[in-house]
């Protein structure tokens, strides 16, 4: 399976910008993710208890779960658990390409266009949908309005809304999602008046200053088909808060504002500041348009969008009369009650705030016109964990900082005057994959679309605090592209909050490393200081039901920290079993830094000098695992490989060598079986065919940088054939076995043994793990098995994003009874290595 015919609602969405008479720049691609706003999806419900025959390895970790931790963290410290099993992230098949740069908080949007899914509080997510955040068009005829909408497709709730018009036909609306960017398609009732919306965040590879701010923008396109001038008015509303109810605690207020270009050679803008505070953080949103030769602006300062319908009826009937709001700035002919709209004066409890920017143009008969550009941005500068010991700057404040105000408008500002750039950059970077005619279509949508978590991912980007003082007391670290990128860190998951969990990232990483490398490095420093680190404070381990200290010297942690307490400082927060016995951990460091080190040359020298001086933890294994054991191998070969360059004592690389030499030997004796390697040794689960079982293998091969080379070449670390009849073994038997059949992608277990089919024993052996079937298909790349890698990647692919309507929010885990596991997560970032793969071996 390497290709599945577009459905019928992808064709029409397809059609629907077919329609479209675009040219250069504002063509929008010919691959991304696509639906029309009717779409529907198969329905998944979410995974909420293990099969009957799983439950008893998990009863006791379950009862001490609940009882000794998640009761006491919700209803006595009032904290969210950093995994809630019993209140489920809601799953809503309607998520679009999200809003933001890297580590500044993101907000959500939806394919038909509505806001929802706020992460401005670091590493917590909101799950509102704010009625007031939309889009309004007004279209005007002869000095009279023809038609007038809000773009939102359902019914307003808030009764000071209750008076405006929403609603188009959903089959005449069509999205397409390329991350970072997006284009919606509007075919309106109105003489086939087309509406064209690009919306674009900074995510700008390499770019390590614009990738890291708070700002969204949207731009319009308008298509007149009709015989007549046409006067189209495009207003942007937008309200204080997330959608929960602390926005009607009171205390925001709006400041109009009107910054005229000048000759620092920014733009001039237009719009409204919200002043807030969010948990407790000053808070600014911004919302302004650009003024242009052709157009005008004007503003509607503030209005309830909650309870008080007085103001928000008067907005919706100024459009509706005059295709315009109020000019800005009053001029000394405005009318008392219309500078009463202007005051400052904060909100009262019990109600909200909100403010609206409005662009007009004509648009001449048969003609198109770029139609208006809006900004959003949301300035929140100083940030502090739930825990309150550190106060944090966010990045972007060492280029826009000052008052709220300034620093708002400063960032909108520049946002305008960069945007030509920003577009020319991500039409590079997009149109390196999309011109690949060697790349199947699907993965040209994939590998852009699944980096949404990038941004998405409760990601944080900070500078200050003490824990930015990375120095060690004997001066080891002392990497200056650390001191440059400062502190970044990213969720293991919507569900499961906990900073940068380093087994998971390992997969994850090669985004970064593809596109971010300096915050690839920066993370690696972070844990290398854990590691050195020492917490003693004791810690009940649910799992095995002991209690130890939390975090031991040089042992890697599992993860930086709980948002919801305080993150770099205490680690370790995965409290279900120790870290520091796992296997895995370690060696995935090292072979992390093996891989750094060869692909990035020009941080090798510091970095493997101060480099230098296991997860599946609900899938027990005993004895030698293939698995374990193989990362151990690889490992010990990379250790070698860097001592020889890293360290002048030839002797200690020789004996790495010879110490990897007699691994494998072993390796080789106690787990090849002629079709794979075992699972373990020890265990029940010694026939299970593992689809990850050469995991260290992989890291290696791909850590090359061309197709050719191998680690000693001359001597690899397995035997080439060996891998072969592995991957074709765990193709067979992990993907298109029974139970499988080929279209849901890769299972991590499957039963060599008849009858062929899925591995129930274990929760984790019977999931689809999507980064790892992303990994694995890059395995198979790099042995020559280039069908078996794109049908598997594709099956995965196909069945998250098109079948389950999971975009832009998926997964860590499906089950072939279409279960899923763990909205959101950072795993299938591991798309870019399957990427990197497909290019060597192309080339």
């Amino acid at each position: 399976m390497t290709q599945k015919p577009w459905s019928q609602d992808q064709a029409a969405a397809r059609a629907l910008f077919d329609e479209l008479k675009c040219h250069g720049d504002w063509r929008p691609p010919a691959h991304g993710w696509l639906a029309t706003f009717s779409r529907e999806f198969e329905p998944c419900v979410p995974f909420h208890r293990p099969r009957w025959h799983q439950l008893l390895d998990l009863l006791g970790p379950s009862l001490r779960y609940l009882f000794r931790f998640y009761l006491r963290k919700r209803f006595i410290e009032k904290k969210r658990p950093f995994i809630d099993g019993l209140v489920h992230v809601p799953h809503e098949p309607v998520y679009g390409v999200p809003l933001g740069g890297l580590g500044c908080g993101s907000i959500g949007r939806g394919f038909r266009g509505e806001f929802r899914r706020f992460q401005l509080v670091p590493g917590l997510y909101e799950y509102a949908q704010p009625e007031a955040d939309c889009f309004i068009v007004n279209l005007r005829r002869r000095g009279g309005t023809v038609f007038q909408r809000a773009l939102v497709f359902r019914n307003f709730r808030k009764p000071a809304l209750a008076g405006w018009a929403s609603g188009l036909p959903e089959e005449s609306c069509a999205y397409l999602g390329l991350y970072p960017q997006s284009w919606t398609v509007y075919r309106l009732p109105y003489r086939g008046v087309k509406l064209l919306c690009r919306q674009t965040s900074p995510i700008v590879p390499h770019d390590y200053k614009d990738s890291c701010l708070p700002v969204a923008l949207f731009e319009w396109r308008v298509e007149n088909a009709t015989d007549e001038e046409l006067e189209v008015s495009l207003t942007f509303c937008f309200k204080n808060g997330n959608g929960t109810s602390a926005d009607a605690a009171g205390g925001a207020s709006v400041e109009p504002f009107a910054s005229t270009g000048n000759d620092d050679g920014q733009p001039g803008a237009v719009g409204g500041l919200i002043h807030q505070q969010i948990n407790g953080m000053a808070c600014t949103y911004g919302v302004a348009a650009m003024p242009g030769d052709n157009s005008s602006v004007t503003i509607w300062p503030r209005f309830d969008p909650s309870t008080n319908p007085s103001l928000a009826n008067r907005l919706w009937s100024s459009l509706i009369n005059t295709g315009r709001l109020i000019k800005w700035p009053p001029t000394a002919a405005s009318s008392e009650s219309e500078a009463k709209l202007f005051a400052g004066t904060a909100t009262k409890s019990g109600e909200e705030v909100a403010t609206a920017v409005c662009v007009s143009s004509r648009v001449p008969a048969r003609s198109s016109v770029d139609s208006a550009k809006f900004c959003l941005a949301w300035h929140l500068p100083n940030v502090r964990f739930r825990s309150g010991e550190q106060l944090y700057t966010r990045r972007h404040t060492r280029w826009f900082n000052g008052s709220q105000s300034e620093a708002t408008i400063a960032l909108i500002r520049y946002s305008f005057n960069r945007l030509p750039n920003w577009l020319e950059s991500i039409s590079n970077w997009h149109n390196s994959v999309l011109n690949d005619s060697r790349l199947p279509d699907w993965f040209k949508s994939a590998v852009f679309n699944e980096s949404y978590y990038l941004s998405d991912s409760g990601s944080i980007w900070l500078d200050g605090g003490d824990t930015n003082d990375w120095h060690s007391q004997d001066g080891r670290w002392r990497c200056p592209v650390k001191a440059e990128m400062g502190l970044f860190a990213y969720l293991e998951g919507h569900e499961y909050r906990m900073f940068s969990t380093y087994d998971v990232h390992t997969y994850a990483s090669w985004a970064f490393l593809e596109n971010f490398p300096k915050l690839q490095i920066a993370i690696q420093y972070d844990f290398a200081k854990a590691a050195v680190d020492e917490d003693q404070t004791k810690v009940h381990w649910l799992v095995t039901n002991v209690r130890t200290g939390r975090n031991q010297r040089m042992c890697l942690p599992h993860d930086l920290g709980d948002p919801e307490d305080e993150p770099f400082i205490r680690v370790n927060s995965y409290i279900m079993m120790c870290s520091d016995d796992w296997r895995d951990l370690n060696p995935k460091f090292v072979l992390s830094v093996y891989r750094d080190w060869k692909l990035l040359p020009e941080h090798n020298t510091e970095y493997l000098a101060d480099m230098m001086p296991i997860t599946y933890d609900a899938w027990p294994m005993t004895g030698v695992s293939a698995y374990c054991a193989g990362l151990w191998l690889a490992a010990l070969r990379a250790t070698a490989e860097m001592s020889a360059v890293a360290s002048a004592d030839r002797a200690s690389a020789n004996e790495w060598r010879l110490l990897a030499d007699k691994a494998r030997a072993s390796y080789l004796d106690k787990l090849w079986t002629g079709q794979q390697f075992r699972f373990d040794t020890g265990g029940r689960f010694n026939d299970t065919v593992m689809s990850d079982q050469l995991f260290g293998y992989w890291m290696l091969k791909t850590s090359q940088q061309d197709q050719a080379a191998t680690v000693g070449e001359q001597d690899p670390l397995l035997p080439e054939q060996f891998v072969r009849v592995t991957m074709e073994t765990v193709y067979r038997c992990n993907c298109l076995a029974q139970g499988f059949n080929g279209q849901m992608g890769l299972f991590n277990g499957g039963r060599l043994k008849n009858p062929l089919g899925p591995e129930l024993r274990s929760i984790q052996a019977e999931e689809s793990w999507i980064g790892v079937s992303y990994g694995v298909a890059s395995l198979m790349l790099e042995s020559g098995l280039a069908e078996q890698a794109w049908s598997c990647a594709a099956g995965t692919y196909e069945t998250v994003w098109n079948d389950f309507g999971l975009a832009y929010q998926t997964p860590e885990a499906i089950f072939s009874d279409r279960r899923f596991r763990s909205l959101g997560y950072m795993r299938p970032l591991c798309v870019w290595a399957l990427l990197r793969s497909a290019r060597k071996s192309s080339s």
